[in-house]
């Protein structure tokens, strides 16, 4: 350990040297306004054989009064706040890589986007001709070939398939999680007799989210309650089309779907046009997914950023309240020590004037 009693701050700490701690003091001195310092990087060492190294100290320089209201000393309160530094850039390195990624991955599911928008006049070739086929080549690609945001283009998607194969009820929905952690479908558009109507939520049959595949598709009219169940509005129907739609990991994220009370005519060709939408719909409801990601790591950040601001403004409140408490037993003992070498000066011998 050092030997810094009775000694200089520089010469004490010779390392401060340059680092600007007596141009503080000065002014301290000479202005009398007390000084905080926050998170504030020193080289220092920690025992004199060792080189210097950087560390972070929350400080303050305080000046005392005597009875005359001149300052005869500066109060100098700190500690060291290197771990908690470092912990806190630490997080925020992590959460500035984490932001950066989902960045990234935002802009990787645009670019899909855009090339799955190119490959859909390809894909509009290889639907058989039907009925379907003449009209949806050509609307479909002029009506989505432009990008729309979330809602508007689930909303356009929804309408646009009601009206190409007129058929009752066509939505399109998420996969949620209740409060006891069930797995439901909830509709983001939906479509009723060819307008758009209120949103719903459902519960699929049994074993619905571990059966399907990627390259399944549901139309079995006879098994209808068994995919969709538990909604007073599906008692009646009859005609069933569906579609799972999948994240970038395989995993089931939602369902494109057609309903109707009777059966359904042509159902290959009403297959297939959802076959290509629901490719569209997914990387749509991917990259939803990545925004919001992006956006609750803003807040969070923003946050903590609040919080930290909190805590800077309290650490210089207690610092101030802490410095100042300090003040008055000082000024006493000052006091005291006057008045003895005053009163008692003939008494005492040279070591206990020292003293």
């Amino acid at each position: 350990r050092r030997k810094i009693k009775g000694k200089p701050m520089l010469e004490a700490l010779p390392e401060l040297k340059g680092q600007g701690f007596n141009t503080i003091l000065d002014s301290v001195y000479e202005t009398g306004e007390p000084y905080v310092g926050i998170d504030i990087p020193i080289k220092l060492a920690r025992d004199e054989n060792v080189p210097p190294e950087e560390r972070y100290f929350n400080f303050s320089y305080q000046p005392m009064y005597d009875d005359d209201k001149h300052i005869y000393s500066i109060l100098v309160f700190g500690y060291e706040v290197t771990e908690q530094v470092i912990s806190r850039n630490k997080n925020q390195e992590s959460q500035q890589l984490r932001e950066k990624e989902l960045e990234e991955k935002v802009l990787q599911r645009t670019l899909e986007l855009s090339t799955a928008n190119e490959s859909l006049q390809q894909k509009n070739l290889e639907i058989a001709i039907s009925k379907y086929n003449k009209r949806f080549l050509t609307e479909f690609s002029e009506r989505f070939s432009a990008y729309k945001p979330h809602l508007e283009f689930f909303n356009s998607l929804v309408k646009y398939i009601a009206d190409l194969t007129a058929l009752e009820y066509v939505f399109v929905g998420k996969v949620v999680a209740t409060d006891s952690g069930q797995l439901m479908i909830r509709t983001i558009s939906f479509t009723a007799l060819g307008k758009l109507a209120e949103n719903i939520q459902f519960l699929p049959g049994s074993g619905f989210y571990e059966q399907v595949s990627p390259d399944a598709h549901y139309d079995f009219p006879s098994q209808l309650m068994e995919v969709i169940r538990e909604h007073p509005a599906f008692d009646v129907l009859t005609g069933f089309i569906g579609f799972p739609l999948f994240d970038a990991k395989g995993k089931v994220q939602g369902m494109l779907a057609v309903m109707h009370s009777k059966e359904i005519e042509d159902p290959e060709s009403v297959a297939s046009v959802l076959r290509i939408v629901a490719g569209r719909a997914e990387i749509e409801l991917e990259r939803i997914h990545y925004e919001e990601q992006l956006e609750q790591t803003n807040i969070s950040l923003e946050e903590k950023i609040t919080e930290l601001g909190k805590k800077n403004k309290e650490l210089q409140s207690f610092a101030y309240v802490s410095s100042h408490d300090l003040q008055e037993p000082l000024r006493k003992i000052h006091s005291f020590a006057l008045r003895i070498l005053d009163k008692e000066n003939d008494n005492l011998s040279e070591t206990g004037k020292d003293y």
